[in-house]
């Protein structure tokens, strides 16, 4: 049992790291996309696209289910628009934004999605409070505003007085990811399924119409 939980950490690590490398790489690939194709086509392709794809694999594993549970049934509702709203909001803060500087801007403000998570998890899923969450987050914080606020050239005010929409789009991306985030693992309860292929068509679907 011990090394299995071992392995179990080990290969959850990994999986963290990558993450974190993808996230890294996903602000400049969807400006990319929405600079060459707009940014409700480029964002509609991308998420069919992978949406297909994962329900494709799901189907080819027989992992693909084909009734829900009531508590399954919430949960999918719930978080599934939590996620929509979350890829919606983060592809028109990137794919709006006038400037390079307004998509460093607001992919800034998008990434403030770890620290509400953080706190949420404390107040609402009533997690262990540790000392050093009030610091950290502390930090962060003001890591934001110190980065928002010394920027050289055009002051931030006037960037979001020319487009407040991109900056409303990012706060409200974090908000709406930091949401899904605490309240997944609370409602997906002791579920199996992988809702995540289905999230992502229907979020293209969203964005197409």
């Amino acid at each position: 049992m011990t090394k299995m939980a071992a392995d179990t950490t080990s290969k959850a690590t990994i999986q963290g790291f990558a993450a974190v490398i993808l996230w890294s790489v996903t602000v400049a690939f969807v400006r990319s996309i929405s600079e060459q194709i707009g940014v409700f086509t480029g964002a509609a392709s991308l998420y069919l696209v992978s949406g297909a794809i994962g329900i494709f694999v799901q189907s080819v594993r027989g992992k693909l289910p084909k009734t829900f549970k009531k508590g399954e049934v919430r949960y999918l509702l719930v978080c599934g628009t939590l996620f929509v709203l979350y890829m919606l909001f983060f592809f028109l803060a990137i794919g709006k934004a006038t400037t390079r500087t307004q998509v460093l801007e607001a992919g800034l403000l998008n990434y403030l999605w770890p620290v509400l998570t953080l706190a949420g998890a404390v107040v609402f899923n009533k997690r262990k409070f540790k000392w050093f969450l009030v610091p950290s987050i502390a930090i962060a914080l003001a890591g934001t505003f110190i980065t928002l606020t010394s920027q050289v050239g055009q002051s931030v005010e006037f960037n979001i007085s020319e487009s407040p929409l991109v900056y409303l789009f990012a706060f409200g991306g974090a908000v709406s990811w930091a949401a899904y985030s605490i309240l997944a693992g609370r409602l997906a309860g002791n579920s199996k399924i992988n809702p995540v292929p289905l999230f992502l068509t229907v979020t293209g679907i969203v964005i197409f119409v």
